[in-house]
């Protein structure tokens, strides 16, 4: 069964690596924006729902990786944004409700 047309180059392996690694992070920040707006909502079902939307969204941008991947890293790096927002956010309200 073959799973690469032709011969698996390190090129082909770099970009796989590269990929992962960045989805990797997307997949984090997704996590963190979802947790956030939970947060914001006081909502277990707002969290999962909010989470699912975001995973979709991506995942049809990822299937379009190798005709589109400028958009890959557009849209990524944003989400990445956000998520930083969302933690700096998180980490002030939870602090506050420790003391």
């Amino acid at each position: 069964m073959h799973l690469v047309t032709g011969s698996i180059t390190s090129a082909n392996i770099l970009q796989a690596i590269q990929v992962t690694f960045f989805m990797a992070l997307i997949a984090a920040s997704i996590g963190i924006i979802s947790t956030g707006i939970g947060f914001i909502k006081k909502s277990i079902p707002t969290t999962i729902v909010t989470d699912v939307l975001m995973a979709s969204l991506m995942s049809k941008n990822v299937v379009n990786t190798t005709a589109n991947m400028v958009a890959m890293y557009v849209f990524g790096l944003i989400l990445i944004l956000v998520a930083i927002l969302f933690s700096f956010s998180l980490i002030h309200k939870v602090n506050l409700m420790e003391v």
